[in-house]
């Protein structure tokens, strides 16, 4: 499971999400959007062209192997649509 966060938002308020799917066998990666919370940089500069290319790069890291869903949560939600909608290769 890949959680991409929202505007202005940041991974550790999703840490009680993912580890109640961990206890349930789920793998779960999440990131700091560019911008937003550890990430490097000033807070909320970024673009959607580099919020695709960040879930790019964590896409190559997560075990394609196994089943993959995203949870996106606000503006996260719209990332992970764009980007498939662009990457119609990107098969969940």
């Amino acid at each position: 499971m890949l959680i991409v966060h929202g505007l202005g938002d940041h991974q550790g308020r999703f840490v009680g999400l993912a580890d109640n799917m961990a206890r349930n066998g789920y793998q779960v990666v999440i990131y700091d959007q560019r911008g937003n919370g550890r990430s490097g940089g000033m807070r909320g500069d970024t673009t959607i062209e580099y919020m695709h290319r960040d879930l790019d790069v964590v896409l190559q890291y997560v075990d394609r192997s196994l089943s993959t869903f995203c949870y996106g949560h606000g503006l996260g939600a719209a990332i992970i649509i764009s980007f498939c909608l662009i990457n119609r290769h990107v098969n969940f």
